[in-house]
Order: C-alpha cells, then structure tokens, then sequence
C-alpha cells in the first residue's frame, strides 16, 4: 500500500531560498522526514525525488507501507 502527493508550494521552501539558504532548509526541513517515517512504524517508507527547497517544481513525498 501507497499514499502520495504532490505539493506545488511551501513557505519553508520560500523563505529559505529567497534568503539564500536552501541548503540549510533542505536539511534542517526536508532530511527529517526520512527518519519521521522511520519512527512512525518501521514498516514506513519515504520516497521523495523531488523538492521544492532544492529548486524543483514540487515535493513529491511517497510512503510506502512494506510488508
């Protein structure tokens, strides 16, 4: 089983980046979702290609429930 999304705007991924700090908001905003998942359950995956704080179009966050 699988939820994903597509988020086309985020005030953190504005504010970051207009202030020349993107690198600094993708891993102090963007990196913890990875472990969030992790802590939730286990059995949780994240799978993100994208970011906005990067400079891509959308954050596509994807959870994957395995086993």
């Amino acid at each position: 089983m699988s939820f994903g999304t597509k988020i086309t705007e985020c005030l953190f991924a504005k504010t970051f980046r207009s202030s020349g700090a993107a690198d600094i908001g993708n891993a102090y905003e963007s990196y913890y979702d990875f472990p969030a998942a992790q802590a939730y359950n286990p059995k949780l995956k994240l799978i993100r290609t994208k970011t906005l704080m990067v400079g891509d179009d959308c954050c596509n966050p994807r959870y994957v429930w395995e086993g």
